[in-house]
């Protein structure tokens, strides 16, 4: 009896692994065949054409082989859910957990870069204290702050370097 139930519940999850693995957007690579999998649930940017701007989604459904439905969080409420064909997305880019940390960590380092070079006067105890330290490492900060925005994170331009297949 309770060998059976063991196989029930195994039935159950290995049905249910399939599933949630069949909702997916697989981005192959034309030169070197690797795979990069997109979930439901997951976010990316991705470029309706060649000429738009990236705009932030996450992967709402999958419809059929064809349809995808993205929730847009930057529009407006009826605007925010959008259906859409892999043959509509020119580009996809990913931010990995490290590219976002580090615009957060480069976005406090920008303020407080911009803090300490605007009130270098402030800081300094009389006015015939040179600010030059306060001004070069609000500087500093500043400039280091700007890297992981200037780093760009990889992107795929689907047709040109990357095949998508909805699975």
């Amino acid at each position: 009896m309770r060998f059976v139930k063991h196989i029930c519940v195994l039935i159950c999850v290995l049905f249910s692994v399939t599933a949630y693995s069949q909702k997916t957007i697989e981005l192959t690579n034309k030169r070197n065949g690797k795979v990069k999998v997109f979930r439901i649930g997951q976010t990316f940017h991705y470029k309706p054409s060649e000429d738009s701007d990236f705009e932030k989604a996450r992967i709402q459904n999958i419809i059929n082989d064809s349809i995808i439905v993205l929730f847009l969080p930057n529009e407006e409420a009826p605007n925010n859910l959008v259906e859409t064909t892999l043959k509509d997305i020119y580009s996809i880019r990913k931010l990995s957990s490290i590219h976002e940390a580090s615009q957060v960590v480069g976005s406090l380092s920008i303020l407080a870069g911009a803090y300490l070079m605007l009130g270098s006067g402030a800081l300094t105890d009389t006015y015939n204290e040179p600010r030059g330290r306060y001004i070069g490492g609000g500087a500093l900060l500043f400039a280091a702050g700007t890297l992981p925005f200037i780093i760009k994170p990889k992107t795929y331009y689907l047709g040109v370097t990357h095949t998508a297949t909805l699975n």
